[in-house]
């Protein structure tokens, strides 16, 4: 195992279904809702696989930062967060570089008592899921909060303690116009939050927004314009200070997300607990079903195969390596996956297709012998037309062949 470990807990809980949301809800509607019962059965079993797991991990890997995620993690109640929150330091101790602890929150989920017993709790960075603050379009997304209960929720964190806050955004949905963005970029901004996160919307299949564009319902805004308004407030941000670590993320000088950047540039494993949540661990990938009554029933990992005979997987950890500055590097690439890029795309057609998209002429050729944008505005046009969804099932031939979890190196 490499040195250092995103540990990741996700939570599928939601208090809606929102309009533009891929992430499959594990939970019936009739249960989204805030349940004392459902929120600490839930914190029971993510510790007992938490223990499961550290019981057959070698040595005492060190992590490097904590992040919960979802769904959305606050819906659960702060005791049993907490208590999630102390399993981890129990089983896993900080790497000398720890970075931050984060909840994703979502605003209509908290209160200023909430968020004081969260931040004492051990959690010292939120990232709050706005991704509009025009009024009318998060009613029409969906949003269980309305703008100025996302204001007040922000404004709270601070008043909670909470020095490093995030704001999710996102830009491009059907029929929007600049004014639009730009109410929604202003607001976001007059907050001054420490790390912002912009989003370009992608149409998903299945969701509401998708069938509102199919049957002509809302028209969608063109990818050249969205890529105008992104580009258009990467300046803006920046000009307050602001920089663009990564594509989509930006932070003030000292709160860049560590658990985005480590992850993105495949510097160290994963390891996710929870319903839905998968791990990258000593070269295989690993994880439960989003299925919630299973999970809570038995809360193991009920899939584990080698990332390498995954082209699925292989591709989209590239066009995540291709987020960063660094672009695709070979040393972190073998490192990471147990096997080489040449290796990969030779056992994998699609991947050897998408390298030589690369290789065409896409992106330059990086120092490292792997591949990085010219620019950030070339990374932004070509990003923002990619997948965005992780398939975590076992490819065709690795079905069925469902192991139990042995010693991880």
């Amino acid at each position: 195992m490499q040195e250092g470990l995103i540990v990741y807990v996700h939570v599928p809980f939601c208090s809606s279904k929102c309009h533009f949301c891929y992430w499959t809800s594990p939970v019936p509607t009739s249960e989204l809702v805030r349940n004392d019962k459902h929120s600490a059965d839930y914190a029971t079993a993510v510790v007992r696989q938490i223990r499961e797991l550290r019981a057959h991990i070698k040595g005492s890997p060190a992590m490097r930062m904590i992040y919960f995620g979802g769904g959305t993690p606050s819906l659960m109640e702060a005791r049993d967060l907490a208590a999630i929150l102390d399993a981890i330091h129990e089983e896993f101790p900080k790497h000398t570089g720890f970075g931050d602890t984060t909840l994703e929150v979502a605003p209509e989920t908290v209160h200023l008592e909430k968020l004081r017993h969260l931040r004492a709790a051990g959690f010292d960075r939120i990232s709050f899921g706005f991704q509009s603050l025009n009024a009318d379009r998060v009613r029409h997304i969906g949003r269980a909060h309305s703008a100025d209960e996302a204001i007040n929720a922000f404004q709270m964190a601070r008043e909670a303690g909470f020095s490093n806050l995030n704001i999710d955004l996102i830009l491009g949905f059907p029929d929007e116009t600049d004014q639009e963005w730009k109410e929604t970029l202003d607001k976001a901004l007059e907050l001054s939050p420490d790390h912002v996160s912009l989003y370009v919307y992608k149409v998903v299949p299945g969701t509401v927004m998708a069938r509102q564009l199919e049957r002509g319902e809302s028209q969608p805004t063109p990818h050249a314009v969205s890529v105008r308004r992104y580009l258009e407030a990467r300046d803006r941000i920046t000009s307050l200070g602001y920089k663009e670590y990564m594509f989509q993320m930006f932070a003030r000088e000292d709160k860049r997300c560590f658990c985005d950047q480590d992850y993105f540039t495949q510097d160290c494993d994963f390891v996710g607990f929870g319903a839905g949540g998968h791990s990258l661990l000593g070269g295989y990938l690993m994880g439960h079903s989003p299925n919630l009554a299973s999970y809570l029933q038995q809360p193991g990992f009920d899939f584990r195969y080698p990332i390498g005979n995954s082209a699925g997987a292989i591709h989209y950890k590239l066009i995540e390596m291709l987020h960063t500055d660094g672009g695709i590097d070979p040393v972190r690439f073998q490192r990471r996956f147990r096997l080489s890029l040449n290796d990969a795309r030779q056992r994998h057609p699609q991947v050897e297709a998408f390298l030589s998209i690369l290789e065409s002429g896409a992106v330059a050729p990086g120092s490292n012998g792997g591949w990085r944008f010219k620019d950030s505005n070339e990374r932004a046009h070509w990003l923002s037309t990619q997948p965005q969804q992780f398939e975590t099932s076992p490819p065709a031939d690795e079905a069925g062949k469902v192991v139990q979890i042995a010693a991880v190196s």
